[in-house]
């Protein structure tokens, strides 16, 4: 279908490499310390992704070499139909910590779907990722050693309060590459996708109250080889449409063409075909200017993945949103 032209030119002369990757879907939010079920856990070196629960809505993941030395990138998602938001509060020493909170704020006890990578292939990059470490600085560069590839040069200038832009070159707004963004830290913040502007990526943050807030985030720029089949992602961007075609430049699946089919309000299916059906596997969401609100990864089955969004208090509400499905 298409490369990652972008991400490729970008790249440097290297042997091709297999990026790593790690999820879990957690889906015991009260259990003092559990294995994840072993089809919807996965680690580079194999073995069991243990959870334990530190406290009220707070878990550790211990998701083992990925994320032992610096750098990798952490997406979260909250699982289900509850209108609850997770967020990454940090992530080193072979754990991923997580915080997840009820629409009013509160911690809440939450299922979760949770996503790791590491970029290897510099050769031909697949994937690009940076970690928005400055919340308050007006104009930065994200730190080089959780930036990939290498020479993305990625750059972070805040627009106004909980608006930033992010600009990495040709890889902005081209084809084949869709985001994903997760909140940092341990407050109940939901940070989205704003859009293409210009020449820059935008990410809106909010608190419980749709206040607008500077916080730190974690951004993955997800693309795809030709006929990968390990991937699938799409750009959902006709809310109200009760049947739709993502946009095609922002769709990527081996299998047939991504459909996404509005059930209810605030409520979709997203048609991915033979890469859910295999069973298993990891489901990440991000909204797209819902001002405050958030979509969740309501399940996945079958030949679809289930979408449920919400506005700022929890109510159901329609909205764009990326989603993207690894194995």
């Amino acid at each position: 279908m298409r490369t990652l032209a972008a991400l490729a030119a970008l790249a440097f002369a290297a042997p091709a490499a297999a990026d790593q990757v790690a999820y879990v879907w957690a889906d015991n939010p009260t259990a003092a310390s559990y294995d994840a079920s072993a089809g919807y856990a996965k680690r580079p070196e194999g073995g069991a992704v243990r959870i334990t629960r530190t406290g009220t809505g707070a878990y550790q993941v211990a998701l083992g070499t990925i994320v032992q030395a610096a750098g990798a990138n952490i997406q979260t998602t909250a699982y289900g139909g509850e209108a609850n938001i997770c967020n990454v509060v940090n992530w080193g020493g072979g754990a991923v910590n997580v915080r997840c909170f009820d629409a009013a704020g509160r911690p809440a006890d939450t299922r979760f779907s949770l996503l790791a990578v590491r970029g290897e292939d510099a050769a031909a990059p697949k994937i690009g990722y940076l970690w928005a470490h400055d919340a308050a600085g007006a104009t930065y560069t994200p730190s080089q050693s959780y930036m990939w590839p290498t020479q993305l040069n990625a750059s972070i200038q805040r627009a106004g309060d909980g608006v930033y832009l992010v600009r990495a070159g040709s890889v902005t707004k081209s084809d084949g590459i869709v985001p994903l963004i997760t909140a940092y830290g341990d407050r109940p913040v939901r940070c989205e996708f704003g859009g293409w502007r210009d020449d820059a990526m935008v990410v809106k943050c909010f608190g419980p109250q749709r206040e607008a807030v500077n916080n730190r985030f974690s951004m993955l720029l997800q693309g795809a080889a030709e006929n990968q089949a390990d991937v699938a992602f799409a750009w959902a961007n006709h809310p109200r449409v009760d049947w739709s075609l993502p946009a095609l430049a922002k769709q990527h699946n081996s299998g047939p063409v991504i459909t996404s089919k509005r059930t209810a309000q605030g409520v979709y299916q997203v048609e991915f075909g033979a890469i859910v059906r295999q069973g298993g596997g990891n489901l990440q969401v991000v909204s797209q200017d819902a001002n405050g609100g958030f979509c969740t990864a309501a399940s996945w089955s079958g030949d679809h993945a289930n979408v449920r969004c919400f506005a700022n208090d929890g109510r159901a509400m329609d909205a764009s949103f990326v989603a993207v499905f690894r194995r």
